[in-house]
């Protein structure tokens, strides 16, 4: 068990300070080149970074307590890594809505630079956490890896946009992509709540079991 969370401390470490940077780098072209999709984004890179600080100090804690010690913190981290995506949808949404009526110029190769640059950063941010191996992830690591594919996802739109303004001259693209993709990865996020939920239903069952047990066996002595 040590060694895992050593490995995992140290695989968080590494995804939150890459992930810091490319947050770092998204909120100096936002002051460059304003642009909402972009800012969506970065929104999102920073509710990311929150969790993998809070999953690195999670990892942290394990590696000298025993693991039912910090299941708790791992189901509640990754409740807030969901309920984070969550918070942000609606604005995202609502701006989707606000440029599909009236769509916003921007400056393309900006936008197009960091969204190169946020897309890599994800990439590799994700497989370093798949690096953890399949058969060693818990619910906490699924929840960080179904927020850097959406940030691979965002990053993508917002690329998809801006070579839109770029090869066409117009924003009114923007607002479509940025809403179908907000609304699937809300989806995914229901998803991964009810899985959560049922773990957490299916690990309190087999705890009581063995107390039940105990206690009908103090009763026939």
């Amino acid at each position: 068990m040590g060694n895992l969370e050593q490995e995992r401390f140290s695989c968080y470490r590494t995804a939150s300070i890459i992930n810091l940077i490319v947050l770092v780098l998204q909120g100096t072209i936002l002051y460059i080149a304003f642009n909402l999709s972009l800012l969506s984004d970065t929104v999102h890179t920073f509710s990311d970074e929150i969790v993998l600080i809070g999953t690195c100090f999670a990892a942290y804690q394990a590696t000298f307590q025993l693991a039912i010690n910090t299941t708790f913190m791992q189901e509640r981290m990754t409740r807030i890594s969901i309920i984070l995506l969550w918070l942000s949808a609606p604005f995202i949404i609502w701006e989707s809505w606000e440029r599909i009526h009236s769509p916003v110029q921007f400056p393309g190769w900006p936008v197009v630079g960091i969204a190169l640059v946020s897309m890599i950063g994800s990439v590799w941010i994700h497989r370093i956490i798949d690096g953890i191996g399949e058969e060693n992830h818990n619910h906490l690591d699924h929840a960080n890896l179904l927020h850097v594919l959406g940030d691979i996802i965002f990053a993508g739109a917002v690329l998809l946009s801006a070579s839109i303004v770029l090869v066409f001259k117009t924003g009114a693209y923007d607002g479509h992509i940025g809403m179908i993709v907000t609304l699937l990865f809300s989806w995914r996020g229901w998803m991964l709540w009810r899985d959560l939920t049922a773990h957490q239903k299916k690990r309190l069952s087999a705890n009581k079991v063995p107390h039940e047990h105990s206690h009908d066996c103090g009763h026939h002595h």
